[in-house]
């Protein structure tokens, strides 16, 4: 590893940005493979910065509180799907203001307690607030919250704090939209009452004792200075000393969950650590159950949530439960499943468990967004260019055959992440009975993202212990697949013409009318039927030889693939495996080393075909016709995309899927949810 160009970086960071205090540790498997301070930690640049400096760390401490809401559900204490008032009656009767504030706005004036609003449409729940989709605003300063400060004296308790942000109206219905908020400071008052202990305490106990971390806290500890805290001024970019005062602390007694959390690189790293390598510390101990990071990324924003996350410039992520989650490939070197978040004072956190990588940055400067935009995503790819081939990044998300492009999204993250602990199980039973080599099959229909998932659970399983290859079905056709609708096309053109002379209903004048629905590439609408009943004919005996071809051997060589499963099962170093592109020019073959490799993945719609030997766990991501279709109109691989042909091409797999759909071990559903057989067939309405 050379991280020459990361020290660069971070040695020219108070000439370029006027950071003027900056710390960074980088583990891999529980080992610091990197460590860098700059500048110094005091105001008069004397005292160079070192491991005890303190800082605040803001909302870096969302990532402690979402591990920590993880815990209360591994405890059996809390429900995802559990309303607020449960816990906090307070949320009961929660209030809407009237006002429309789009999505972003941070500039709309916050919600007051005599603006006029209505009753919420619903209650909020434990997701909701994780999610920050529980309508509530960042107002640390609302009317509600001063009236309890000056009742109690500046002493009020997580609690009464608490109590005073339900006082306050939302600014959106709940469940409706992605905005940033207090919400994590209510899911501490939460933890608080399901566990009966203070937010520190729990942390204390679950996280904190076990894992050796001694320098976080909620209240800075006597004998102890925080680093030198600086705040940006947006008009002249000149940084200003800023008092050591922590905003997000509203009594002297409060402990935010979203904010709160001060201490040192070393310990706050310690935790982070833990969770990039399946829950467990460094000294060995367990802190959390290892399909913690599954159920991160099972929940992310979609849809209108997700573009409203967007908007705050984390493209390349979607938001998890307390944290981003990256889920695009296009931007960035860390992988898919990476997540983390950062702090006002520009603080930045990456948990990687794919590589079993933490990387904790801190700085203390305040209202400075070059640290968001600029320094954090520098500091990650120059980080992931350091460690090179030793780590796995976004680069190697791609499908096998030459030229396709696998462009990820949140609901392919989500899904894989569904998929992946029954997926591990299956794989570590058939090893634990002998089978050193497994092999897997992602099959579905074109709108179902088979190779995008089979990307993202190979990006994955290194995480759970397994080196996973993906092979794409796709590359072993008879024929080219520039030629494979014209193939598809001629058999089901012949067996019309067939079907005509089968049921006597051939003449040349009819043939004739053929012919020119053929020039016009209409001839397998079944609206010609209407006019022409002799055309059913020609519509059966067409579509009767596609079911002979598609999907069999005449079509697809699953001789080849056989031999490929058998010889990886035999665990064969080396193996030649087909390349070829959409063109007759673009057909080789490559030598691939399997010899690191216990998982073939093989993402293809005919994975669960009889024909194909060897699949020792077949997955099934369903999809109906019309889902099909609207991908193949995503990706426009072939022409006549909307054409009756390819609707009948699609109906047909679709029918071929639904019959071998029996034999698959893992099914998950469109929305997300895995099914039993009996569920699919009920869904499928069968």
């Amino acid at each position: 590893m050379d991280f020459t160009k990361l020290t660069e970086y971070m040695d020219a960071l108070d000439k370029n940005y006027g950071v003027y205090n900056a710390d960074i540790i980088i583990k891999k498997d529980h080992k610091v493979v990197y460590r860098h301070m700059v500048g110094h930690s005091d105001y008069e640049k004397k005292v160079p910065v070192n491991e005890k400096d303190m800082y605040f760390f803001y909302s870096a401490s969302k990532v402690v509180l979402s591990a920590a809401v993880y815990k209360t559900m591994e405890l059996g204490l809390l429900k995802f799907e559990d309303t607020v008032d449960k816990y906090l009656p307070e949320f009961a009767d929660m209030k809407v203001i009237d006002r429309k504030v789009e999505p972003g706005d941070f500039r709309a004036p916050m919600p007051s307690l005599s603006e006029p609003s209505h009753p919420a449409k619903a209650k909020i729940t434990i997701e909701n607030l994780l999610m920050m989709e529980g309508g509530l605003t960042y107002d640390l300063h609302s009317e509600a919250i001063k009236e309890e400060q000056e009742r109690a004296g500046g002493k009020s308790s997580t609690r009464d704090i608490v109590k005073a942000i339900a006082k306050m109206p939302l600014m959106y219905e709940p469940g409706y939209i992605w905005s940033y908020s207090l919400a994590h400071d209510v899911l501490a008052a939460v933890l608080e009452v399901v566990s009966g202990m203070s937010y520190g305490e729990f942390l204390r106990k679950y996280f904190f004792d076990p894992l050796g971390i001694k320098d976080l806290y909620f209240t800075e500890p006597e004998g102890t200075e925080v680093s030198a805290l600086y705040v940006n001024d947006w008009q002249t970019g000149e940084k200003k000393p800023a008092p050591k005062k922590l905003e997000y602390k509203l009594s002297e007694n409060y402990e935010s969950g979203g904010a709160g959390l001060m201490g040192t690189v070393d310990a706050y790293s310690k935790f982070i650590d833990a969770l990039a390598n399946g829950g467990v510390g460094e000294n060995g101990i367990r802190v959390l159950n290892e399909d913690f990071t599954e159920k991160i990324l099972s929940h992310l924003t979609k849809g209108f949530a997700d573009e409203a996350f967007k908007k705050g410039g984390k493209g390349s992520y979607s938001y998890g439960p307390g944290v981003r989650v990256k889920t695009d490939t296009e931007k960035g070197l860390s992988p898919i499943g990476e997540f983390g978040w950062d702090s006002a004072a520009g603080a930045y956190v990456l948990v990687d468990p794919a590589n079993k990588i933490s990387l904790f940055y801190s700085q203390h400067v305040l209202m400075h967004m070059q640290s968001y935009f600029e320094i954090h995503p520098a500091i990650r790819d120059l980080a992931y260019e350091a460690m090179g081939s030793e780590v796995i990044t976004c680069s190697g998300v791609h499908g096998d055959m030459p030229g396709d492009k696998i462009v990820i999204n949140a609901e392919h993250v989500s899904k894989a992440a569904v998929i992946l602990p029954e997926l591990v199980k299956k794989i570590n039973e058939k090893q634990a009975a002998g089978s050193k080599k497994v092999t897997v099959c992602v099959c579905g229909g074109s709108g179902v993202g088979k190779s995008e998932i089979a990307s993202v659970l190979a990006q994955l399983l290194p995480a759970r212990g397994h080196k996973a290859y993906i092979l794409s079905g796709d590359n072993y056709p008879r024929r080219i697949p520039m030629y494979n609708d014209a193939e598809r096309l001629s058999v089901f053109r012949n067996g019309g013409v067939q079907g005509l002379m089968k049921d006597g209903v051939y003449t040349l004048e009819r043939m004739n009318e053929v012919r020119k629905w053929q020039a016009e590439e209409t001839d397998a609408d079944k609206s010609h039927v209407n006019d022409n009943p002799w055309f059913e004919s020609y519509i059966k005996g067409g579509r009767e030889a596609l079911c002979g071809y598609l999907g069999t051997a005449n079509e697809q060589n699953f001789d080849e693939l056989n031999s490929i499963l058998l010889a990886f099962h035999e665990g064969k170093d080396h193996i030649f495996l087909k390349r070829m592109g959409r063109t007759d020019t673009e057909l080789w073959y490559e030598d691939v080393d399997f010899s690191a490799t216990d998982v073939m993945i093989v993402e293809w719609t005919h994975g669960n075909n009889d024909l194909l030997n060897g699949i020792d766990i077949p997955v099934l991501l369903n999809s109906t016709p019309e889902e099909t279709l609207a991908h193949r109109r995503a990706r426009n691989r072939d022409g006549k995309t909307d054409s009756a042909f390819t609707t009948m091409v699609l109906e047909i797999e679709q029918n071929l899927l639904k019959s071998q759909a029996h034999k698959a071990q893992i099914i998950i559903a469109k929305s997300g949810e895995l099914l039993s057989f009996d569920d699919y067939k009920k869904l499928m309405g069968e």
